[in-house]
């Protein structure tokens, strides 16, 4: 299955995945597949990142002293905004090839997983769901 690469945002901005890679009490199958998953996306992850640096380094204004301006921990970029944008869109849309993990939800999702956090993760992985009454906020 392919993903975009704008997707691999997810692994630094979800805070239900990061638990959900970090859980201790999670079902030994759910925590396998989610290692699996986490190490076949490192090579991919590595090369996103190292290919928004380059651009960051491209287009990101730089001071007197040829270092690059960051104002509020983020890296400025006033001249060739455009030409930046496009770029950054580009590296996101990119596809790679990876089989999506299936998580089964049960009752150890109960408070830890909403529907939007499936919603959102969706991307990343392929939820399936135990014949029971769990109840999803």
């Amino acid at each position: 299955m392919k993903i975009k690469n704008g997707a691999l945002e997810l692994l630094e901005t979800s805070q239900v995945l990061k638990n959900l890679f970090e859980a201790k009490d999670i079902p030994i199958e759910v925590s396998f597949r989610l290692a699996e998953f986490a190490y076949k996306l490192e090579g991919p992850v590595k090369i996103y990142i190292s290919e928004k640096q380059k651009l960051v380094k491209r287009f990101a204004d730089r001071d007197q002293h040829n270092k690059l301006v960051v104002q509020n921990g983020q890296y400025i970029v006033t001249k060739k905004t455009e030409a930046f944008a496009t770029e950054w869109q580009k590296l996101a849309d990119m596809e790679i090839d990876i089989d999506k993990p299936t998580i089964q939800l049960g009752p150890w999702a109960q408070g830890r997983i909403s529907t939007k956090d499936m919603r959102e993760l969706s991307v990343l992985i392929r939820f399936t769901f135990q014949k029971n009454n769990l109840k999803l906020d």
